[in-house]
């Protein structure tokens, strides 16, 4: 979309109302996430907030979108529609019913019905890249800030013109953001490929591809020789001295979660065990997507789950001819295997919502197209 188009959408009267309300929930999640002067003494869960964001989202495609079908599109829904149904069937055989959790994710059920304009979505990421700042203000750094901050900073390339100039400018401000907020070895990482892909994908099927060649042999360059210089506190940052000559720990690599995900898995039942599927003494969860599910909800959930968020991926690769929503779902994945929980512990409330209108929005686009 031109530059132009982009920012007539903003400065409108609804693209700034709509654009603040989203900063200013977001700006709160984000307070919550970070604890800013002991906040989760007052609000405990960010339920509520979530609730009211796909409110707002919901309020929105009321007045500007319509339901549509399609057969892939019903394909999607009715796998969706199997999560959803088989989570509720856990909470009950657990007895552990979470009405909120429930409104949540029949609130998002319905948001995925709509076509959803690409303006909202632009609406969401402005308000979220907004809020980004107030993770500064954490006392320590946190693993929750850079998940965060890498997955909503993906998000924010959608409007980002397709140029190395541009995309550097971008990144500039948002590594040194990521740098301030986290140590996470994930986030770091993820984010370092997440670029690089980018970078890949704009020079070799956007610009020139001489010129883009060239760039990224020259960017290659400098990434190798900064890696030979600092070899060695890289090396000890992101093995955390787990790689000896006698083998490999796991569970020094993953920081102590090895173990506990063995725990999780030797323990799976069909429904899973609810809220209290692990001694919560040594971690606040799982950190991973899929063993979070399969403790909570079980092994048909899970099942069920990775069905979605797969099928999730390969539509936003697809559909799209930018590839940051499949990029951003692949990110989604590999933060989660080692960091990100999936919904219902509330600490990543920006990035849960991008996932989903990403979905809602590829869905849209997905329903156009005919095989």
């Amino acid at each position: 979309m031109p530059e132009s188009k982009i920012l007539k959408i903003f400065i409108s009267y609804e693209g700034i109302i709509f654009t603040l309300m989203f900063f200013v929930m977001f700006s709160l999640t984000n307070l919550i996430m970070i604890d800013f002067s002991g906040i989760r003494e007052v609000v405990t869960s960010q339920n509520p907030l979530i609730i009211i964001i796909l409110s707002i989202i919901t309020a929105y495609l009321l007045n500007h979108s319509k339901i549509v079908f399609s057969k892939h599109k019903n394909i999607f829904l009715c796998i969706w529609g199997l999560y959803v149904l088989s989570i509720i069937i856990s909470m009950f055989v657990n007895q552990n019913i979470l009405i909120d959790e429930i409104i949540i994710l029949l609130m998002v059920s319905f948001v995925m019905l709509f076509q959803l304009p690409r303006q909202l979505l632009f609406f969401i990421i402005m308000g979220a890249l907004f809020s980004l700042p107030w993770l500064l203000l954490s006392e320590i750094t946190l693993n929750e800030s850079g998940a965060t901050a890498v997955l909503v900073i993906t998000a924010g390339l959608m409007m980002i013109p397709k140029t190395n100039r541009a995309v550097l400018l971008y990144l500039l401000p948002a590594s040194a953001l990521l740098l301030t907020v986290t140590t996470s070895r994930t986030s770091l990482i993820m984010y370092a490929v997440i670029m690089l892909i980018y970078l890949c994908y704009i020079n070799l099927f956007v610009i020139d591809r001489k010129k883009g060649t060239r760039y990224l042999a020259a960017a290659a360059a400098v990434l190798v020789s900064i890696t030979v210089i600092f070899i060695k506190p890289l090396y000890q940052f992101f093995t955390v001295e787990s790689i000896t000559a006698d083998g490999i720990d796991l569970n020094e690599l993953t920081s102590t979660r090895f173990n506990v995900w063995l725990e999780v898995v030797r323990e799976s039942s069909l429904f899973g065990h609810g809220l209290s599927y692990l001694d919560f003494s040594m971690l606040p969860h799982a950190h991973n997507i899929f063993i979070d599910t399969l403790g909570r909800y079980g092994i048909i959930t899970t099942v069920l789950f990775m069905i979605v968020i797969l099928s999730a991926s390969i539509i936003g690769f697809i559909v799209h001819t930018t590839p940051v929503i499949g990029i951003y779902m692949l990110g989604f994945i590999m933060i989660g295997l080692t960091e990100y929980n999936y919904l219902f512990l509330f600490d990543y409330c920006a990035p849960i919502i991008i996932l989903f209108v990403f979905i809602s929005y590829s869905l849209t686009v997905f329903s156009k197209y005919k095989f």
